[in-house]
């Protein structure tokens, strides 16, 4: 079931091949943490809460209530707030 999820989920274009992806740059100051930086992040039309990507919450979204945010900020914008089991 793990697999047709990811499936969906390329080819509905949410995620990119492992291959495609380009390493992360150097952080530019020592205050910059990588777990900082801007990621995409998942949540459920239904919900209020938003995922990393590899939070098992993710897998149980249905791909018509699946929505993405380019970043945590734009998520929390939104009206979301962080999920406390993956903790984007």
């Amino acid at each position: 079931m793990r697999w047709l999820f990811g499936i969906l989920l390329l080819l509905g274009g949410l995620l990119q091949p492992v291959a495609a992806l380009a390493p992360a740059p150097a952080p530019t100051t020592p205050t910059e943490r990588s777990d900082q930086q801007e990621q995409v992040v998942y949540s459920s039309r239904r919900s209020n809460v938003y995922h990393r990507a590899t939070c098992r919450y993710v897998r149980q979204i249905k791909p018509e209530n699946l929505i993405s945010f380019p970043t945590k900020a734009e998520a929390e914008r939104g009206g979301y707030r962080a999920c406390k089991v993956c903790r984007p």
